[in-house]
């Protein structure tokens, strides 16, 4: 605010909503919309069912009615109170006055749960104080005026009271006609031209002030539409009015200025939120007594889970659980079929005999005869050509291999089954996929697994993940189930996996096995990370970051709603744009990124979406098609080397 101006005036007047204070949610209206939510679970709404589904439009309605029977019973504006509107929707629905002041009294709460104090705003309100100005809080709005100066000085503006405060509900004047500029002015006796304005409305802010000489400042921070969502879905209406607001301009969160932490909150922490509050429905549901996170993917899911333990009482006992394939796939291994083995181990890149080996926990020297019959050697790499040979070695030595994880097993079960001794219903929670780990960690634990009742929280399983899924091994999938919605999987596929296993990264190495420490303690053995890994890692933290600090801003919605009211897909749609549809900017950011080729092994990294040689992939379509099927992110692939990268087209879309 120019100096200069407030050295000519006395007075400085607020308006409020989009001005001072902003609501977390899209629009103004929505509040309508999370009140019905918030009530759509209580015990009233086995008696008030229609009024509940209702109430949004309703609300708005009652508002139009009573606005219309103000003007044709008293003239003037039609500024109508609180009150008056409820009378209106009591008129038009004959609910008792029991269930009338349930509603109000929702709204209220659900006002002041969603308010936080604008940026922009308190700092020309702090100049203004500073600058020892008298300063008037002016809105057309219908709330009660004690509830607003509660609600003000609950966010930080502590004069503003019965004396400064001027709503158009109770003195029935408005900004909107400009009727309410001249009832402050003879009220406080103040100079128009020692008077000066701000507010987010260019007519009833700007406009209608200037006629009487007020000097104005246009609060342009603010973005806001008041018309209702085209959404019917009484879950995803809520959410995708939380989740748009995040975007919006005046929007306010703890920035790092660092764009991992920006795609963060505003891509991965809505995906994450909305896992998480679905993951704590299913554990209900289950009756869980124990709760197992899975490392590494399931670190964050933790970190989360300890975050909100405060706001949703929850005391089910958990424990994190070092694992990965390559650990489990050794020691649970048994009865599984050689084609999944070796499914297990391959991957985009290269790989020698011994590498494949080793990842089955194995030296390949030891069986130099088998691999010597059939034409290989350690340093061999498999390509196409010599593939089956291997399969045919892994079938000669499947004894063995069995026989080593029971050896295994053996020595390292209890690290397993010490977790779940005194627990009947377990959850295991883990990124997902096909649910392999779920079926080798309860190999591993043996026979004590038929007593108990085992079921995978995933955020993700695939169509493979059926063969998994047994009476006393359940699994469930949140982004997608079992294969469905079959886009999810096709996303999944080309390259959503690969940047949610970035995404939920922990900030340790890979689990390779297993070991007795000094005092005859089973401990993990962790992968030592490479330089690579460890910038890696650095990035996955600080988007981490951001996820933690988007559930920090969204925990108010579990103290608001019964948590089956907050579960929606609606959550998932950036991240499933990020995957189908990345901006440029989200390219630049993820594409780079390395991803580990295969299971449990770190040090084979390949980038997501590699950048090529342009003029090669424009010249040669064979080099193009050949490069997209190693790409794990396709859609990224084949924008940052698209071959029509000349077209306006492109560069439109593109940009």
């Amino acid at each position: 605010m120019n100096i200069n101006i407030l050295s000519k005036i006395d007075f400085v007047s607020f308006d409020i909503f989009d001005t001072l204070v902003h609501r977390r949610l899209a629009a103004p209206v929505d509040i309508f919309y999370a009140t019905r939510n918030k009530l759509c679970k209580n015990r009233e709404a086995l008696f008030y069912g229609k009024e509940i589904s209702e109430f949004g439009s309703m609300r708005i309605l009652a508002e139009k009615k009573a606005r219309e029977h103000r003007i044709k019973k008293f003239g003037g504006e039609g500024e109508v109170t609180f009150d008056e509107i409820y009378q209106t929707y009591q008129n038009m629905t004959s609910c008792d006055l029991a269930f009338l002041e349930l509603l109000k009294k929702t709204e209220l709460e659900l006002e002041l749960n969603f308010l936080y104090k604008s940026t922009q705003g308190y700092a020309l309100y702090k100049q203004a104080k500073e600058s020892g100005k008298k300063i008037i809080y002016i809105s057309d709005m219908y709330l009660p005026p004690s509830f607003i100066e509660e609600m003000m000085q609950q966010v930080g503006y502590k004069d503003c009271n019965s004396k400064s405060l001027f709503v158009s509900g109770s003195v029935r004047k408005s900004k909107h006609s400009g009727e309410l500029y001249k009832y402050v002015s003879n009220h406080l006796n103040i100079d128009f031209k020692k008077w000066l304005h701000i507010g987010d409305n260019l007519k009833s802010d700007v406009e209608n002030a200037k006629k009487f000489g007020i000097i104005t400042h246009h609060a342009n921070w603010a973005k806001i539409s008041n018309l209702p969502q085209n959404i019917s879905g009484m879950n995803d209406y809520i959410v995708d009015s939380v989740i748009k607001t995040t975007s919006q301009s005046h929007y306010v969160y703890n920035s790092r200025n660092d764009e991992f932490h920006e795609q963060g909150y505003n891509i991965f922490g809505p995906l994450m939120f909305g896992f998480y509050l679905w993951f704590l429905n299913e554990v209900k549901q289950f009756k869980a007594d124990k709760i197992l996170f899975f490392a590494r993917d399931a670190q964050i899911i933790m970190k989360i889970h300890e975050l909100a333990l405060k706001t949703t009482g929850f005391t089910v006992p958990y424990e994190y659980v070092f694992a990965s394939r390559n650990s489990l796939y050794h020691i649970g291994l048994s009865e599984i079929s050689l084609n999944k083995l070796f499914h297990y181990t391959s991957g985009k890149s290269p790989k020698t005999v011994a590498s494949i080996m080793q990842m089955l926990g194995i030296c390949a020297d030891d069986h130099l005869q088998v691999l010597n019959a059939h034409k290989l050697k350690p340093d061999t790499i498999l390509s196409s050509s010599n593939k089956a040979k291997m399969r045919q070695v892994l079938s000669k030595i499947y004894d063995y291999l069995l026989k080593s994880g029971n050896s295994q097993r053996d020595l390292y079960q209890q690290y397993f089954t010490q977790m779940i001794a005194d627990a009947s219903n377990i959850a295991i929670v883990d990124i997902g996929w096909v649910g392999n780990i779920q079926n080798c960690f309860l190999r591993t634990i043996g026979d004590s697994w038929s007593e108990k009742q085992f079921k995978g929280l995933y955020l993700g399983l695939l169509n493979g993940c059926k063969e998994n899924i047994s009476f006393y091994s359940q699994m469930q999938g949140y982004l997608i189930d079992k294969g469905i919605p079959e886009k999810h999987e096709t996303l999944l596929t080309n390259g959503g996996i690969e940047i949610l296993e970035f995404a939920l990264t922990a900030n340790h190495g890979s689990t390779l096995g297993y070991e007795n420490n000094e005092i005859g303690k089973i401990v993990p053995i962790l992968e030592e990370k490479t330089a690579q890994e460890i910038l890696y890692e650095e990035k996955a933290m600080m988007l981490q970051a951001g996820i933690l600090d988007f559930v920090n801003d969204h925990l108010h919605l579990i103290r608001i709603f019964p948590i089956e009211s907050l579960i929606s897909n609606i959550w998932c749609k950036k991240f499933l744009k990020l995957v189908e549809n990345p901006s440029h900017k989200q390219i630049e950011t993820f594409a780079d990124l390395s991803h580990s080729d295969s299971a449990g092994k770190n040090s084979l990294r390949l980038p997501l979406a590699p950048k090529l040689p342009f003029w090669k992939c424009l010249v040669s379509k064979s080099f193009y098609s050949e490069n997209e099927k190693l790409a794990f992110w396709k859609s990224a692939y084949r924008k940052r080397n698209s071959r029509k990268i000349l077209s306006g087209d492109y560069l439109n879309k593109y940009i």
